[in-house]
């Protein structure tokens, strides 16, 4: 009995890809493929969109902070220790960030956290509509 259940789901799943298959167009089964398949290894382009990144002395905020710069995103580094966020500003600029605002804060505390997003918005948030906030637990 399992045998023949298990048959039959196999012949049901081809029927209806098949019946998909003739029913869609091909432009769009082409579309929906190489959503599925292209799309998550392509590189966004952040030209213009500003990126605060918490965390971002050491580790991965650090890295986050290069990948976003080669990819040309403005950016706002919060961490502690302000001498550390000095040097990663400075190669994000040099990888291609065309503005970087360093923040020393820790933001485990809510108004420093507040602070961090103020400064962010007031130094970004009138030339940038869009606001990309990525948030590393310190």
């Amino acid at each position: 009995m399992e045998l023949l259940n298990g048959s039959l789901s196999v012949v049901m799943h081809v029927f209806i890809a098949a019946l998909l298959l003739v029913y869609l167009p091909i432009s769009l089964v082409w579309r929906l493929l190489r959503w599925v398949l292209v799309r998550p290894f392509l590189k966004e382009d952040m030209t213009g969109k500003v990126v605060l990144i918490t965390g971002a002395s050491s580790g991965i905020g650090e890295q986050l902070a290069y990948e976003y710069a080669k990819r040309g995103a403005s950016m706002a580094l919060a961490a502690r220790r302000e001498r550390a966020l000095e040097t990663v500003s400075a190669k994000a600029r040099e990888l291609g960030a065309p503005d970087v605002l360093v923040i020393a804060a820790d933001i485990s505390n809510p108004s420093e956290a507040n602070r961090v997003v103020q400064a962010t918005i007031g130094r970004f948030g009138q030339r940038n509509r869009q606001l990309s906030l990525l948030h590393r637990m310190p």
